[in-house]
């Protein structure tokens, strides 16, 4: 056993807890216990498994917080983690920076609250960032833009602030999920890159605007699907130009002024629109 490599006990009817004698499986480099019954906290003896490429704890009954001595230790070799669908508290460590290989975080539906580590930046090939249906809150790290990852997605938080797009040309983000949250507005500059995606419903954005030139054209950059849905009132400036979307969500949206003079305006000011 001590040699074993690879242990799958996924989607059975595991209960109790997490044996702390698998951290002394040095050899692992793959555990699955996903989709089970399988309470208490994280056993703190995981650190030990130097070892690990694949943790995948997810849709069980988790709870406390995660180990420091986890989050501290070398696992450099582990490039997924998977604690989503349990009942995991406290604040997302900002150790996570440690383990450079990660590339797939789902840590959504559970407690987590706080805010956003801007050390996720440091995660230099993390691909794909889920920590939606949470409680975290507060506003955007200032280096949200700066992230590698392809898809991020926080929606189903309590975050607020505002959206600030920024024009460095560093953007790798190519799906953004802020939906269900408490966002005001999004601002962008000249040449800012947005998402290709970026969904926005249920917040309570009322300005899409430049903020450094608001009375100069503007034209939003990559974006192919912008969701507004369910925000009450929307203003969209007269000189935007959304020279690359193709599909906008608006509905359960006010018809304001603004909004009806927008419509009016589409064929002009978002020439690639396919659906509406």
């Amino acid at each position: 056993m001590l040699n074993l490599f690879d242990l799958n006990l996924a989607s059975n009817q595991l209960s109790g807890t997490i044996p702390t004698q698998l951290g002394y499986l040095y050899s692992l480099g793959f555990l699955d216990i996903s989709s089970n019954q399988i309470s208490g906290s994280i056993p703190k003896q995981i650190g030990n498994l130097t070892s690990i490429y694949q943790l995948l704890l997810q849709s069980n009954q988790l709870s406390g917080t995660i180990p420091t001595s986890i989050v501290n230790s070398n696992l450099s070799n582990l490039y997924e983690l998977d604690l989503s669908s349990n009942q995991i508290s406290g604040i997302i460590p900002t150790q996570f920076t440690n383990w450079r290989n990660l590339m797939y975080l789902y840590l959504f539906s559970n407690q987590f609250s706080g805010t956003i580590p801007t050390q996720f930046g440091k995660l230099s090939i993390l691909y794909y960032l889920d920590i939606s249906s949470n409680q975290l809150s507060g506003s955007l790290p200032d280096n949200l833009f700066e992230w590698t990852p392809f898809f991020i997605s926080l929606e189903n938080n309590n975050l607020t602030g505002i959206i600030w797009i920024p024009s460095n040309g560093s953007n790798q983000i190519q799906n953004l999920w802020l939906s269900n949250n408490q966002f005001s507005q999004i601002c962008y500059e000249m040449y800012s890159i947005f998402p290709d995606t970026l969904k926005l419903s249920n917040n309570r954005i009322s300005v899409i605007l430049d903020c450094q030139n608001p009375l100069f054209p503007s034209d939003i950059m990559q974006l192919t699907t912008l969701d507004l849905s369910n925000n009450p009132y929307i203003y969209f400036p007269r000189n935007i130009f959304f020279r690359t979307l193709q599909e906008l969500i608006i509905s359960n949206c006010s018809v304001t002024a603004s909004l009806r003079e927008f419509l009016t305006l589409i064929p002009g000011v978002i020439p690639s629109l396919k659906y509406l």
